[in-house]
């Protein structure tokens, strides 16, 4: 799996898959619902033309994935834990009224 760091290691990665799928840009234009033009200017690394959710529709057209992983160098923040709304009720003392009150 290539490591991708630049805008250019992403547009090598988006023409080889392309490529090894024998599609022209055309076709991945049309997959991928993005420009011709922003597919040429993506695999040649043109960091201005680079928009995330484009290249996720591209990667995606194309069935690559795309992981994130940290180097160690990166401190992710703590996971937030899920709020359980019935378990904190629970722990007050409320008495609801029946349907005859």
């Amino acid at each position: 799996m290539p490591t991708v760091r630049t805008v250019t290691d992403d547009g090598a990665v988006i023409r080889a898959a392309r490529v090894e799928r024998g599609w022209t840009q055309a076709e991945l234009s049309l997959r991928a619902d993005v420009s011709r033009r922003w597919v040429s200017a993506m695999e040649a690394g043109d960091a201005q033309r680079t928009e995330l959710a484009r290249v996720l529709r591209v990667l995606a057209a194309l069935g690559v994935s795309l992981t994130a992983t940290t180097s160690g160098e990166v401190a992710l923040p703590p996971a937030v834990p899920r709020f359980d709304l019935a378990a904190h009720l629970a722990t007050f003392d409320v008495v609801h009224p029946g349907p005859d009150r």
